[in-house]
This record gives C-alpha cells, structure tokens and sequence, in this order.
C-alpha cells in the first residue's frame, strides 16, 4: 500500500476536458480541497473498486461531490479515456464528482504518475482480483487503452496537489478512509 507523499505540485497551465459537457477546466482554478482520483484505465477492474471505496468512505466521512468553496472536500476523478467513455464509467458506478479527462495524460506527466513493466500490471494480487471477479460471474471488458498506464490519488488544495499516493501496482491503491480523512485535515 503506497504511503503518501507530502508534495507541493503547481497544477497552473494543466487544462483537462469535463466529460458530461466537454468543456475544457483548469485545474488550478478549482478553489477548495479536492481529492483527486486518477484511473489506470476506464476498464481497470481495481481501479473500479477503488472508485467506489472512494465514494464510500466520502459518504461515511460527510465528503461528497465536487464543491468549489467550504470545509466538505470534493471528489474529481480523472482517467486518459475520451470524455463519453469515461463519463459513462463514472455514472455507472455512482461517481458523484466531477470527471475529467486527461487524453494528453498532461496530470499524470506533472504528478510523475508512469507505466509499470508487464511484471507490475499483471501482479499477483491483481491477477487475483480479475480472478475473484469471474468466479463471481462478472462480465470483465476487454482493455482498449493503455493497460501499463498507472494510476494514483492526490489531495489537491486550491489547484495545488498537497498529498500524493502512487501505487506500484494496479492493487495497490491507498485505503480510501486514509485519502478521505488527509483531504479533511486540509478542509480544516
């Protein structure tokens, strides 16, 4: 599981694209704290579970959806899909937040979020993970992006990322409550 970094990361000049209206955000003009939760990839099956976790523990934590201004830190998810795709993933799994899409992966690139090797995608506890999911009978998408992309969290305050998390792989996301609860330390 990834400790969290103490980091100072200026998000000036980083514009990503709002999936539901297609309209491009800065990033840095989104006042407040936000946690920011980046997807490997739309059909990342860890990535997916780790979403949900998320919204839980935002939900049991008082946290909930984006909000510009007040102490209630807001969710934003980004992922490299295109916007339609990537909208459509989120209202699936009940995202409440703002998404984004990053298709030049230009916040990935400034969080130094990379790809893994093979070796690290297809790590034991993900294989297991996909394992769990078809002895359950879930219908797994096949992958059209890239899959060695890597994901991460980050706490971002005022268009300035303050907490980064960065999973070595893709079962290695934070636990949810801990990103939540860091988010609400800097809501104050």
């Amino acid at each position: 599981m990834p400790r969290p970094q103490a980091v100072t990361i200026e998000l000036a000049g980083i514009r990503l694209i709002d999936a539901d209206s297609g309209q491009p955000v800065r990033l840095a003009e989104i006042g407040g704290v936000q946690v920011l939760v980046l997807l490997r990839h739309r059909h990342c099956l860890p990535c997916q579970q780790h979403l949900v976790q998320v919204h839980d523990a935002a939900d049991a934590a008082g946290a909930g959806a984006h909000s510009a201004a007040g102490a209630r830190p807001g969710l934003i998810l980004v992922g490299f899909s295109p916007p339609g795709p990537l909208a459509a993933i989120a209202r699936h799994l009940g995202w409440p937040g703002l998404v984004l899409s990053d298709p030049d992966r230009l916040l990935y690139r400034r969080l130094g979020v990379g790809r893994a090797p093979l070796w690290r995608v297809y790590s034991p506890g993900t294989l297991a993970t996909y394992a769990a999911a078809l002895a359950r009978g879930q219908r797994l998408a096949r992958p059209t992006e890239d899959t060695r992309q890597l994901g991460a969290d980050a706490v971002m305050v005022h268009g300035v990322v303050r907490r980064l998390w960065q999973p070595r792989t893709p079962d290695d996301r934070p636990q949810a409550a801990g990103v939540i609860a860091a988010a609400r330390a800097w809501a104050g």
